[in-house]
């Protein structure tokens, strides 16, 4: 699907799919957020220091998927890959 609007980033295909999903999940968070707010603006606050602070460490949790986890399984992944391969 073509976009409204393209931003050309000179980064590798695993950075841009990291920034993907952040953004991703910060709008599934803000929706959220806004509809909770909607429902009940006494209970909930649409910017409050507990929704930036969610925000932020939703944002370090997919960053370190991407940019640790994913690194490490990949590397695993790899490794089963040249034994499979050796031992035949």
């Amino acid at each position: 699907m073509k976009s409204f609007h393209e931003i050309l980033l000179n980064l590798p295909d695993e950075i841009n799919a990291g920034i993907h999903d952040m953004l991703r999940l910060l709008v599934i968070q803000v929706v959220t957020q806004f509809l909770l707010y909607c429902s009940n603006d006494i209970k909930y606050r649409f910017f409050d220091f507990e929704f930036a602070q969610s925000l932020v460490y939703l944002s370090l949790g997919v960053a370190a998927y991407w940019f640790i986890i994913r690194k490490l399984l990949s590397l695993l992944r790899l490794q089963s890959a040249e034994n499979t391969t050796s031992s035949s």
